[in-house]
């Protein structure tokens, strides 16, 4: 495995523990907000809605692009599972 295929991975599975911490949050400022007295007044129930928004946004880009931002840090003009052309065929097994 190469250091752009794990950068590559590691984008993907920070991306999806964002998705995950997103819906924890959303759930979170939903429950503040049905059972408090003030709606999106306390200052907790806006931060809840506002880091659920920020968290999808970017685990979003990061699950979906993070081929992009893999070739954009390492400037490489290929796709990630593109051979090299002088590189002998590999077995798994």
């Amino acid at each position: 495995m190469t250091e752009r295929s794990l950068f590559n991975v590691a984008c993907k599975l920070l991306g999806l523990w964002l998705l995950f911490r997103a819906v924890s949050a959303f759930v979170w400022a939903f429950l503040a907000s049905r059972y408090a007295s003030y709606f999106l007044t306390e200052p907790p129930e806006v931060f809840g809605w506002f880091s659920g928004t920020v968290a999808l946004v970017f685990g979003l880009f990061l699950c979906c692009r993070s081929a992009w931002l893999t070739q954009l840090l390492f400037r490489i003009d290929r796709p990630l599972d593109a051979e090299p052309d002088d590189a002998s065929p590999r077995r798994l097994m």
